[in-house]
C-alpha cells in the first residue's frame, strides 16, 4: 500500500506502527532472519549466523591443530592409535609397581 504523505500522516500513530510491522515482514530478509534466530538462538541475523560459524570454524581448526601436534608427538595417526600407546604406558607403570612392590618383599 503506497500512501501520499498527507494520508500517511492522518493515520494514527499504532496503526501505521502496524502497517509498518506489516511491510516489514513481505521482506524475504525479515523471514530468513526469524529462521536464523529460530535455529540458532545465540545468532539474531545473517551476520551473527556468519559471525556464529567463523567462530565454530575457528575451534574446530584449533581442535584439529592440536590433534595434529599431539598425534605428531607421540608418533600415532588416530585417537585409536594414541589411545593403545596410553593403555601401553599405562600396563608398563603397573608392571614397574609390581616389580618394585616384589623386590621391597624380598629385602
Amino acid at each position: 500500500m503506497l500512501f501520499k504523505r498527507e494520508e500517511w500522516e492522518k493515520i494514527p500513530l499504532e496503526e501505521r506502527l502496524k502497517l509498518e510491522v506489516l511491510k516489514v515482514q513481505q521482506s524475504p530478509i525479515y523471514w530468513i532472519n526469524e529462521y536464523i534466530n529460530a535455529e540458532v538462538p545465540s545468532t539474531e541475523d545473517l551476520k551473527g549466523l556468519i559471525q556464529h560459524t567463523k567462530n565454530v570454524t575457528q575451534q574446530l581448526e584449533s581442535i584439529y591443530w592440536e590433534l595434529e601436534n599431539l598425534f605428531s608427538k607421540y608418533q600415532v595417526t588416530d585417537l585409536e592409535s594414541l589411545e593403545n600407546y596410553i593403555e601401553n604406558l599405562k600396563d608398563q607403570v603397573e608392571v614397574l609397581y609390581q616389580e618394585k612392590e616384589e623386590s621391597l618383599k624380598l629385602e
